[in-house]
């Protein structure tokens, strides 16, 4: 238990709930992630989730393609990167 073997497959499951106080009042948002072991590519969800992201999120912050501070949602960054 605790270690992947061969032919095993993952799950990752995250969920990230954000409150504030926003120019309209209190706010909250939310961001789930739900992803599974793909059998056809034979990659794990773990890999996707945060072998694929972090380098890359690096990256982009070492060639200054933002540098904004604080949360930033995704969908902000991959539209400036666009």
């Amino acid at each position: 238990m605790g270690q992947m073997r061969e032919g095993d497959e993952d799950v990752t499951v995250m969920r990230i709930l954000v409150e504030g106080v926003g120019m309209k009042g209190p706010t909250q948002i939310a961001y789930h992630l739900d992803d599974r072991f793909d059998r056809a590519a034979r990659t794990s969800a773990i890999a996707r989730t945060t072998g694929y992201t972090v380098p890359t999120a690096v990256r982009m912050l070492a060639a200054g393609m933002w540098t904004e501070k604080g949360i930033i949602p995704p969908e902000r960054i991959w539209q400036r990167a666009a």
